[in-house]
């Protein structure tokens, strides 16, 4: 029996109750890669603006598609975890406390010390390094909890670049905990849900554009749906759902849709992340390592490398492009192990507390996932 063979017959197994659980050791590969493409791209970019040249800037301007990955992982995820836990309506409320419980404290921890790195800039450093202006009650209660999309405000009234995803993710979460037993075991909901969901994307873009601002639109889960969509569809094929020749229509049209509503850079990467996750069966513990602790890192990155390119070019300025990479590569390994600290210290408690407030009860348990972004 072939690896993908196999996984696929495990996850059949878990479906039917035969099996407990099963590590889809792809999944970790992937989160621990997308968590670095990211953390480059920010990198790279105008994040560490000492560091800022432009040959990284081209070789990484492709980062962010580790989002990208990070939403078909998740679509993938947690549609799995509601088949295995035969999710039900009268499970929304435990379904939502488990995502709560194990994604937002983290995040507030980040905005804890984002805060902090503000004032201490500001007030010690004579830095405008932040936005002190939105230090106030009501920005940090948009920031704490992802509203700040639903708020009609834009992207400089996050207290960290990538929390527009958590607030992208949440959405999906709340949208897929209501429609999950409609075409959960229904091909025609699924078809009238997907269709539905993905065709008035094409006027409603413009219009947030037109409100907004262009690009402003991907911070709602409704431009993003078709990149959900993929994994769902996979989770669906995987589990005996759907059989494989609709898996693989539904790939190619969801594609198509994806490229042509998003950008084609990233029909690519939603294409190559359903692949990798049907397929792959390598092992490499280096990314394992980084896919345990991707939430972590996607998260602390940029307060930490930011606080990392403050601290060391008051010790060595990098004026050429060599002493630039060498810097950006040394903060990156730094930014690793802190993100590694933070898991053990932060996101790994988190976990406990989750498994503790929502354990597994013999009717209908409602397994944790990590973020995907974050979430296993």
């Amino acid at each position: 029996m072939t690896g993908q063979a196999n996984t696929q017959v495990l996850l059949a197994e878990v479906v039917k109750g035969k099996k407990e659980t099963v590590h889809v050791g792809a999944l970790d590969h992937l989160r621990g890669l997308a968590a670095l493409f990211v953390c480059l791209y920010h990198f790279s970019a105008e994040t560490l603006p000492k560091l800022t040249n432009e040959t990284l800037k081209a070789m990484w301007s492709w980062g962010y598609n580790g989002v990208t990955i990070f939403f078909v992982i998740s679509g993938f995820v947690i549609p799995f975890a509601m088949i295995q836990s035969r999710y039900e309506w009268r499970q929304f409320a435990q379904f939502m406390g488990k995502r709560i419980v194990r994604i937002c404290p983290p995040s507030w921890v980040i905005i804890a010390l984002t805060i902090g790195q503000w004032v201490i800039a500001h007030k010690y450093l004579h830095s405008t390094v932040g936005h002190m202006n939105l230090l106030n009650a009501k920005d940090v209660f948009y920031n704490m909890f992802y509203l700040v999309p639903l708020a009609g405000l834009g992207m400089d009234n996050w207290f960290n670049g990538v929390f527009w995803t958590l607030a992208v993710e949440f959405q999906y979460y709340i949208l897929l905990a209501l429609a999950f037993p409609l075409f959960a075991h229904s091909r025609t909901w699924l078809i009238v849900l997907c269709v539905g969901s993905l065709v008035p994307n094409f006027w409603l873009t413009p219009l947030i554009q037109a409100s907004m601002g262009v690009g402003e639109e991907t911070r709602f889960v409704m431009a993003n749906l078709s990149l959900f969509w993929l994994g769902i569809v996979l989770c669906l094929g995987m589990c005996g759902r759907l059989r494989q020749s609709e898996m693989w229509i539904g790939f190619v049209v969801l594609t198509l849709v994806v490229g042509f509503q998003l950008a084609w850079i990233k029909a690519a990467f939603g294409a190559a992340t359903f692949v990798f996750i049907r397929y792959a069966t390598f092992r490499n513990p280096v990314t394992a390592h980084l896919g345990k602790i991707s939430y972590s890192l996607y998260l602390v990155h940029i307060v930490l490398g930011t606080t990392l390119e403050g601290v060391l070019v008051r010790v060595v300025y990098p004026e050429t492009v060599w002493q630039q990479v060498s810097m950006l590569f040394l903060i990156v390994l730094l930014t690793i192990a802190g993100a590694t600290v933070f898991y053990h210290l932060v996101e790994a408690p988190c976990i406990q507390l989750t498994k503790k407030l929502f354990s597994k009860r013999k009717k209908s348990p409602v397994h944790s996932s990590p973020p995907s972004v974050l979430v296993s």
